[in-house]
């Protein structure tokens, strides 16, 4: 009976030592699960999170305020479903403005366990048809990773390429490098 018993738990102990492993080996431990291939190790060596939104303290309603207030904190927490659900209801508010909270909402998609590179470029796309502002830049690179996260690599080359060209200089060097490591150069 002992025998068995030491026998059962060794397996139980070589089953959990190889869950573990594939684990690991699968991203879930820290790395996005983006699609394989050489497309996806571009975009894991790129990608980084963009820094958390502050916090207000004046400004708009007392609702506006605490609404992101609360998204900012999911979102610097790691809590990027909850910071999701709270920048969508801050999308209703008048403050802060469109742009900001569009921008975290397109992140905020590309940082959950399972990213949506199709729903941030949604939410991207608005920022940066408006064409100017703070996070114009940034949404305009973080666009051109959610095609390289798809494997959409002529969509991810054009977009680069026009930053490389203009006058963008939020991650120009990792523009430029980007571009030369792109398969079918």
């Amino acid at each position: 009976m002992k025998a068995s018993v030491l026998s059962g738990l060794r397996l139980l102990g070589l089953m959990c030592t190889l869950a573990l492993l594939g684990w690991q080996c699968s991203g879930g431990a820290g790395e996005k699960a983006v699609g394989g291939g050489p497309t996806g190790s571009l975009f894991q060596r790129y990608y980084e999170t963009y820094p958390a939104p502050p916090p207000v303290r004046a400004g708009g309603t007392d609702e506006e305020r605490e609404t992101w207030n609360r998204a900012t904190e999911n979102y610097g927490n790691g809590d990027y479903v909850g910071a999701v659900a709270a920048f969508e209801e801050a999308l209703e508010n008048d403050r802060p403005p469109k742009a900001v909270v569009n921008f975290y909402l397109g992140v905020s998609h590309l940082e959950l366990s399972t990213p949506r590179p199709k729903k941030a470029i949604e939410f991207l796309n608005k920022v940066i048809a408006e064409k100017r502002g703070r996070y114009y830049e940034p949404a305009r690179w973080y666009r051109a990773l959610c095609y390289l996260a798809q494997g959409e690599i002529s969509e991810t080359r054009v977009f680069l390429e026009r930053m490389k060209t203009e006058k963008d200089e939020f991650k120009k060097e990792e523009v430029i490098k980007l571009l030369s490591q792109l398969p079918g150069q």
